[in-house]
């Protein structure tokens, strides 16, 4: 992890801080935004500001982050805060808020958290200082970088629980300097999220906030038709990484799951069978108790609507064969698999040609325990 982090991108700064459980971050970065949006029906405030502001007009200057309150489910007084922190700094500004539903922002400490932050904003180690101050329950700083000899991608992000992005409780910011012209990131962006951020479950819930935004500065000297596709591959795996950041920092966790869908029917299919796997709470708890049920992946995969003969599905766990030809294969080897911090499950549903991948994590005592003091 680089201490520049985000600033690493030509163009970008950035600066946070955390003050108890509240934080804020300021990231200045001049440039054209695309973004993704949660498709909860209930959206906070600062959701509905900023998918506005994009509509009118895909260049920004800075985006405003705090973390400790959501400002979901305000009303009109979450909208006017809304409003209100995007002008605690000049220029047009997309807000962003994570937190606890239903509270509403501390204006005094905010204009105070703003205004040393910006004070702080050439700060060498600020995109890591950013990227932590966005943290609620997070346990680590979720950052990624990819520099190349002509340009870089960057990106943080939080989330830890109240996770299945339907664009998780999420925030992500990715950035890069290449300049991409603006049809192309709102197409390819979206592609990338939902191949990576939409993948990620921890408990099934969607929140509130979900926001996943990609800037491009256009500060780099590359051209980017020369460099396209590299410069596709690289901003997915910003988001994938990321979102397997997520899955392992899941409230609570002790396993990263890693799920492989092949030979589904389509992908519609695949998706569907993944995110049914990854959201089983009987599959995610034998995962932590090491208990080798393999049953419950073969139960969940029955009831998640997807086509497939049961006596053709080909189950793998860390590449040791676990169902086969309608039976399940339970040994000492397998066993001992299961003890190991990252679970990859591959699923092979021999029903056509179409594959997905997707994380998730274990279910543990210590979620329910997070979740009810929360």
């Amino acid at each position: 992890m680089s201490e520049k982090g985000i600033c690493s991108v030509k163009g970008v700064k950035a600066y946070g801080f955390k003050d108890g459980k509240n934080g804020i971050a300021v990231i200045s970065t001049p440039g054209r935004c695309v973004g993704t949006f949660t498709k909860n029906k209930v959206q906070a405030a600062p959701v509905v500001y900023s998918q506005n502001l994009l509509n009118e007009d895909p260049g920004i200057d800075n985006i405003i982050v705090n973390s400790g309150c959501a400002n979901a489910f305000t009303g009109e007084r979450g909208l006017k805060d809304a409003r209100w922190m995007s002008k605690q700094m000049e220029g047009r500004n997309l807000v962003c808020s994570t937190g606890k539903i239903g509270s509403y922002l501390n204006r005094d400490w905010i204009q105070t958290a703003v205004e040393k932050a910006v004070r702080n904003i050439d700060t060498e180690n600020g995109g890591i200082e950013a990227a932590k101050a966005i943290m609620t329950t997070d346990t680590e700083v979720k950052s990624i970088k990819i520099e190349r000899d002509n340009y870089t991608v960057a990106g943080i992000a939080k989330g830890a629980g109240m996770i299945e992005p339907d664009m998780a409780t999420m925030l992500a910011f990715i950035f890069t300097d290449i300049e991409i012209p603006q049809k192309e990131m709102e197409n390819n962006f979206t592609k990338a999220v939902d191949n990576t951020f939409n993948m990620v479950v921890v408990d099934g819930d969607t929140s509130t906030n979900d926001t996943a935004l990609l800037i491009s500065t256009g500060k780099a000297e590359a051209e980017y038709t020369k460099n396209k596709k590299q410069v596709w591959k690289d901003i997915e795996n910003v988001c994938k990484e990321l979102a397997k950041k997520i899955a392992e920092d899941g409230e609570g966790s002790t396993k990263l799951i890693e799920l492989s869908i092949t030979n589904a029917k389509t992908e519609q299919e695949a998706r569907k069978a993944a995110k049914t796997v990854l959201n089983s709470p009987l599959v995610k708890t034998a995962i932590y108790g090491e208990d080798p049920n393999f049953g419950r992946i073969v139960a969940a995969l029955g009831r998640s609507k997807t086509n497939f003969h049961p006596e053709q599905i080909e189950i793998k766990i860390n590449g040791k064969t676990v169902v086969k030809q309608g039976t399940i294969n339970i040994d000492k080897e397998i066993t001992e698999e299961l003890k190991e911090k990252t679970i990859k499950i591959q699923i092979n549903l021999n029903n056509g040609n179409a594959e997905i991948k997707g994380w998730g994590c274990d279910l543990t005592p210590e979620y329910i325990k997070i979740n009810a003091e929360y």
